[in-house]
């Protein structure tokens, strides 16, 4: 019995695929309306090993019941946005984050956008860090999860000179810095938390994108609790390179 069509021709990305039962891969997709889901995709000719590639735009058709959808059809409609092995660090970075943090099969609607140009920012290498954590936080506001100094800004004026004692889910308040360096921790400076409620820009200075990473870091690992997200290791590779 061929299975029941859900969507034709959906705009989509792999965002991740593994072998399964022997004769097929088990695929993981965001598409464009209906977030990111699983299926499976049966070794055929219609499948060209192009379109089963991470970075590639394509159509998707996807048929089925259930949680697990059949590929009944895949076409490329363009070739791999990234070919630079650093820049796929980063993008297998946020497809990492997309299956770990997001709920399958929710649409969010700016996630499938800003992930189209968060791909195309990472073919820069100026661009990668402020583009990277930009969807750290989109994602984090997709899932409805703190940065209430963010979604509330004007509750607070951040001054930009001052220290502030912040932890993801809860305001910062102002406060002198410890001595202490593992106290330090939940310390950000002002330049940075204002550069996060402002969305970060294309140039913003170096010493703050590194507290913004670790501010966000933070908010990551709470929300994953004992996972861990694997492509992380691949920036330490980076970083010998």
């Amino acid at each position: 019995m061929r299975s029941a069509p859900i969507f034709e021709r959906e705009p989509a990305y792999l965002l991740h695929r593994r072998p399964y039962q022997d004769t097929a891969y088990l695929v993981y997709f965001l598409t464009l309306t209906h977030g990111w889901l699983t299926a499976v995709a049966r070794f055929s000719s219609r499948l060209s090993d192009n379109a089963l590639q991470a970075f590639v735009p394509v159509f998707l058709s996807c048929g089925g019941h259930g949680e697990l959808l059949n590929v009944r059809s895949l076409e490329a409609r363009g070739v791999a946005v990234l070919n630079q092995a650093d820049a796929q660090v980063y993008g297998l970075y946020i497809n990492e984050l997309i299956l770990r943090l997001l709920p399958a099969r929710q649409a969010f609607s700016r996630i499938f956008e800003f992930y189209v140009e968060t791909l195309m920012q990472l073919r820069e290498p100026v661009r990668r860090e402020v583009s990277v954590r930009r969807f750290e936080v989109e994602v984090l506001k997709a899932i409805g999860y703190g940065l209430p100094f963010i979604s509330r800004r004007r509750e607070l004026q951040i001054d930009k000179q001052s220290w502030y004692l912040c932890n993801p889910d809860s305001m910062p308040v102002c406060s002198r810095r410890p001595a202490d360096a593992q106290l330090r921790k939940s310390y950000y400076h002002g330049r940075t938390l204002r550069a996060l409620q402002t969305g970060l820009a294309d140039d913003t200075e170096e010493d703050v994108l590194i507290e913004a990473k670790r501010f966000l870091e933070h908010a990551i690992n709470r929300c994953l609790g004992s996972r861990k997200l694997r492509s992380r290791s691949l920036f330490g590779y980076l970083r010998k390179v």
